[in-house]
């Protein structure tokens, strides 16, 4: 089996190991949900709290959300600011609700403060991340229970080494088939063109376009 995806698959719930750095940065929507195309990219398709990806979901990107760093009622004036837009899911973005960040993941790894366990529990390794795993309920139960069958999927599959196991390994693993990176067109002012391919697998914190993508779908994180 492909020793890129064997990485990938050994990885696939770490959290970022490096604060968060954009790819993009659009900029003169009155609506933030017009976003919603570069976050997508920004957090390689999944939620910036749980980890869970789009596409683990039956509906895809219709349950993820734009998600603000800063509360709306208490920084209007970054309502707008692609600089503080996060991605997560609805039932993530549910709980946060407008709770403040306990630190903020522009300036400090998320895996600095927050680490997924082989049975499905995320374990918090600082105060912040108790903080935050509280405010997201990240171990509730059938999230728990989700991570730790995946996992044992994920590793059955590994274990199996065949061809039909890698190519569920790709669907598991893999970005959608679309993102804003793949069809810049229409991007507005701000945002950046990538021609280059790029792939890294620290969950990574780079990743690949269309071209790459049917190469090898491996997904990465900010």
């Amino acid at each position: 089996m492909n020793s890129l995806i064997l990485e990938a698959a050994a990885k696939v719930l770490e959290y970022p190991g490096r604060p968060l750095e954009r790819r993009h940065g659009p900029r003169g929507y009155a609506d933030p949900r017009l976003y919603k195309p570069w976050p997508r990219d920004d957090f390689s398709f999944r939620c910036v709290y749980c980890l869970c990806r789009e596409r683990w979901e039956p509906n895809g990107q219709d349950v993820f959300s734009v998600e603000h760093l800063h509360s709306r009622s208490t920084h209007p004036e970054r309502v707008n600011d692609y600089a503080y837009l996060l991605y997560a899911c609805s039932i993530c973005n549910a709980c946060r609700r407008e709770a403040p960040w306990p630190f903020d993941p522009r300036v400090e790894a998320m895996a600095m403060h927050l680490r997924s366990l082989p049975d499905g529990t995320v374990e918090a390794l600082t105060r912040q991340g108790a903080e935050l795993s509280d405010l997201c309920h990240l171990n509730r139960p059938l999230l728990v229970q989700f991570r730790q069958s995946l996992l044992e999927w994920i590793a059955w599959l590994v274990k199996r080494d065949g061809h039909e196991e890698e190519r569920a390994l790709r669907r598991i693993l893999g970005f959608p088939t679309t993102c804003r990176t793949c069809d810049p067109g229409g991007l507005p002012v701000g945002t950046t063109r990538r021609a280059s391919r790029r792939v890294s697998l620290n969950n990574a914190s780079e990743r690949s376009c269309r071209k790459c993508i049917r190469i090898l779908p491996l997904p990465v994180a900010g």
